[in-house]
């Protein structure tokens, strides 16, 4: 296949130095302020779940390091970021983009502005995109370590699954006693058409995993990866930071002791992944926990977890559960208030970082079904 390039029309140029000229500022060119991002693609036709290769530089050298990759179907206005890239020093970068589905589309590279210099564009690229046919295949990527966004499953006869989960590859060393591989976690999909399933991503395990859709007659697997992400705090996980640092900002009794006040936690966004993750993992697997755990189920301790996170050093972890309508205060106090370190926890100078992650569900016990926060804390 040969790459095909679409060259912008000259004439936006011409019209930016028109209006330069005419306001006066002859003296600095148009495009002076802006960067300059060159693209190229390894292909411009492909079927869909088929990667193509973007490569380019921008230029000068970009004092923030990253460009974003968006995308444009054809017949449509808006741009949407389907991935950020960092650079190299030099600003060269390259990275693949995966078409979910069939139709042609456009792609751009962009940078960021940075103090005086405006965000620069590189051309637009056109890939004609078609229907996968033939074997079944996975349309998968990656995912932060919490999940919630979504991915798709392309190919002829993939809407006839009845099944669709995401297992963790994990080292022998890595597994609990008595398991010889970890437990699937299942998870939601809708089908869109006899060859499309969009599937929503469970919270999972960093590094790689396996996704695997069940069909009568054929099972589609494909390889995907769980990346630590920064993400930043709802409401509720903010004020359930803020309540740490006032604890934190006075002297605490802990099980009788007291413990001397202690400087304030920052907001950390990968922790707050790795904790969502947990939070939510908890919630949606709970019959198989059968109460709160720190250890994922299937892992041989909670240290596997973190590792798999790409957590160095060391680390502590909270976990609560209440009912739906607690206060983040509330929800402190019952660290304060425990007996099994908690509150030590809480009020460690050790920690200078943290991640809150708080996932609602129905939570199931003897007494009943009751709406629930699970909320977790990742120190470091």
């Amino acid at each position: 296949m040969r790459s095909t390039l679409l060259h912008r029309a000259a004439a936006v140029l011409t019209g930016l130095g028109l209006v330069t000229g005419w306001s006066g500022f002859a003296a600095t060119p148009a495009q002076a302020a802006r960067y300059s991002v060159s693209v190229r693609a390894s292909d411009a036709t492909v079927t869909a779940c088929e990667g193509v290769n973007l490569t380019g530089r921008v230029s000068p050298r970009p004092s923030r390091r990253t460009v974003t990759v968006q995308e444009r179907l054809v017949g449509q206005s808006r741009w949407t970021t389907v991935a950020t890239v960092k650079t190299t020093k030099q600003g060269r970068y390259r990275t693949t983009v995966v078409p979910a589905s069939a139709g042609d589309r456009y792609y751009r590279v962009r940078t960021p502005k940075h103090g005086k210099r405006k965000a620069g564009y590189s051309r637009q690229l056109f890939v004609r995109v078609g229907e996968q046919v033939g074997d079944l295949r996975a349309c998968a990527a990656s995912s932060t370590l919490a999940g919630g966004g979504s991915t798709t499953i392309t190919g002829a006869g993939v809407g006839s699954a009845t099944r669709v989960t995401f297992t963790p590859q994990l080292d022998r060393d890595q597994l609990a006693a008595g398991f010889t591989s970890m437990p699937a976690v299942e998870a939601e999909f809708a089908v869109v058409d006899d060859h499309t399933l969009t599937v929503r991503v469970p919270a999972g395990l960093g590094g790689a995993n396996l996704i695997t859709a069940s069909a009568p007659g054929a099972t589609i697997t494909a390889n995907f990866t769980y990346k630590r992400t920064w993400r930043s705090p709802t409401a509720f996980e903010a004020s359930v930071l803020s309540e740490l640092n006032q604890r934190r900002a006075k002297a605490e009794v802990c099980n009788g002791r007291t413990l001397p006040k202690v400087h304030p936690l920052r907001w950390d966004g990968g922790l707050g992944d790795l904790a969502l993750s947990h939070s939510r993992d908890l919630v949606t697997r709970q019959q198989i926990y059968q109460g709160l755990d720190h250890v994922t189920a299937g892992t041989r301790s909670v240290s596997t977890r973190f590792a798999l996170a790409g957590v160095t050093g060391a680390y502590g972890e909270v976990l609560a559960l209440s009912p739906r309508g607690y206060t983040a205060a509330q929800v402190v106090n019952q660290w304060m208030k425990s007996t099994t370190g908690h509150c030590e926890s809480v009020m460690s100078a050790a920690w200078t970082k943290a991640g809150v992650g708080v996932a609602a569900g129905v939570w199931l016990s003897d007494v009943g079904a009751q709406d629930s926060n699970v909320s977790n804390v990742d120190f470091q």
